[in-house]
């Protein structure tokens, strides 16, 4: 294990740095977990099929906020008629 402060190798039974002192708690070494990044190998035809059923499973959210948006808009301008009546 490295420490977070120092960045020198400790021990993972240790609670505190052996050079710097700083000091570990069980749930800040239980916290610590490594990331690994993995290249991905796909296919040119298999990343295009892929971006296309994404495209496709985009219709129906760009529909619904379509939707949400003519509807926010016409509350909205009923909301100005309402009051521009009266003038």
């Amino acid at each position: 294990m490295q420490c977070i402060a120092c960045a020198s190798t400790i021990p993972d039974d240790s609670a505190k740095c052996p050079k710097c002192g700083y000091r570990y708690s069980k749930q800040s070494v239980l916290a610590r977990s490594e990331v690994v990044i993995v290249d991905v190998d796909m296919p040119f035809t298999s990343m295009i099929g892929f971006m296309v059923k994404w495209a496709i499973a985009a219709i129906p959210a760009l529909i619904i906020l379509a939707i949400i948006f003519f509807v926010l808009a016409a509350a909205f301008w009923g909301f100005i008629a309402a009051f521009s009546v009266g003038r």
